[in-house]
């Protein structure tokens, strides 16, 4: 009779090698407590090697008890690989042992358990979408239960479908620029190969991208009574919404008005189907600047004596005079002026340099120089 050593390895997500001698098995990793009982989750399996094997004789692995083969394999004067050995469910007890000279027999159990059951979290915030900049985060809402005693509870996240990390639940997580999707799974596994999986909570959120912030539409018009209102404009698919200050609350309208003033307020980009906005707004200013009064003139009517006449006028408010050749709209001139018979007529406006801001109206000056009657005869 030739003496084998027996080796016993679960596999699943990690192959552990339990190592031992034909009347007990013991392994490093995991630390068994002697009993040989090899605890699995449903649909895990193990590799029972053996080594030291006689060329001539046959191996068995086999139900204990009832003594039904399971398999069997040849020696090979090495080593023999049973591999993917899967119990069902429950306590099932086996032999491994040489089936030629039938010694020795080594008996282990494989305990088997059902999968065990994930833990759940909340999601926060609870929505299928976030816009870009929201911290979303996932806290444990119940733990996760079963498995063999080995079994875990495993959190992890990821961003734009990239590779899992270690989570740590209720931590937040940035959506910052360039993110455009978040998940977080759940589940409970065992880490030494014993194929404990469990199915997978997964918790996730599509990151919409924030607008740019509006164009701002600034107005500056000199006051005619009308009503003035300046704007912002945005991109496709967005629309403004009106601010009293650049942070808060209060909402507003765009600025609008038709008295002198400076009206203002803050405009900020929305996107229509996500609701996501912009991350600034931008001050938007309507100024209506005050025109100067008329300017006030005196006509000038004289005899024809040779000599030029010019008409004047004086500026009430205002820093320069400009004269029109008409009452509205028309071309700029200068002053009526002449030395032949004749009328000669230009119209004052009075303005502010600074703004441009002429008066409303305009002052008709004419100079008019009356004919001579002959010498008498």
């Amino acid at each position: 009779m030739k003496k084998f050593t027996l080796f016993i390895a679960l596999m699943a997500f990690m192959a552990v090698n339990v190592f031992g001698q034909p009347t007990e098995v013991v392994s490093s990793d995991p630390t068994w407590d002697g009993s040989n009982q090899i605890d699995l989750c449903l649909g895990g399996s193990f590799v029972i090697s053996i080594t030291n094997t006689d060329a001539t004789h046959t191996y068995n692995i086999a139900q204990a008890g009832s003594k039904a083969i399971i398999r069997s394999m040849s020696g090979n004067g090495g080593t023999i690989n049973f591999s993917a050995v899967t119990p069902v469910l429950g306590n099932t007890s086996y032999t491994a042992y040489d089936a030629t000279d039938g010694t020795p027999w080594v008996n282990f159990t494989a305990n088997v358990v059902a999968q065990p059951t994930p833990p759940t979290m909340t999601k926060t915030p609870n929505s299928a979408a976030v816009c870009a900049g929201t911290n979303v985060s996932a806290a444990i809402a119940s733990a996760g239960s079963g498995g063999v005693t080995s079994c875990a509870d495993i959190y992890e996240y990821r961003t734009n479908g990239g590779a899992w990390l270690t989570y740590n639940p209720g931590t937040n997580i940035s959506t910052t620029t360039g993110v455009s999707s978040v998940d977080i799974q759940a589940y409970r596994a065992d880490p030494q190969g014993r194929g404990c999986m469990s199915t997978v909570n997964t918790y996730s959120w599509t990151v919409n991208a924030l607008p740019s912030a509006p164009t701002a539409g600034d107005l500056t018009v000199c006051f005619d009574n009308s009503t003035h209102t300046a704007s912002a404009s945005v991109g496709t698919f967005e629309t403004v919404d009106w601010y009293a200050a650049a942070s808060g609350t209060t909402t507003s309208s765009a600025p609008s008005n038709s008295a002198v003033g400076t009206y203002q307020a803050y405009a900020e980009a929305r996107v229509i189907a996500t609701g996501c906005v912009s991350a600034t707004r931008t001050l938007v200013t309507l100024t209506i600047n005050a025109v100067p009064d008329t300017p006030t003139g005196t006509d000038v009517t004289v005899c024809y004596d040779g000599n030029t006449y010019t008409g004047t006028a004086t500026l009430v408010t205002g820093d320069v005079i400009v004269w029109y050749d008409a009452s509205s709209g028309g071309n700029v001139t200068t002053a009526p002026s002449g030395s032949a018979v004749g009328i000669y007529t230009a119209y004052a406006g009075s303005k502010f340099t600074a703004t441009g801001c002429e008066s409303a109206n305009r002052l008709q000056v004419t100079v008019t120089i009356n004919a001579l009657p002959d010498t008498p005869t």
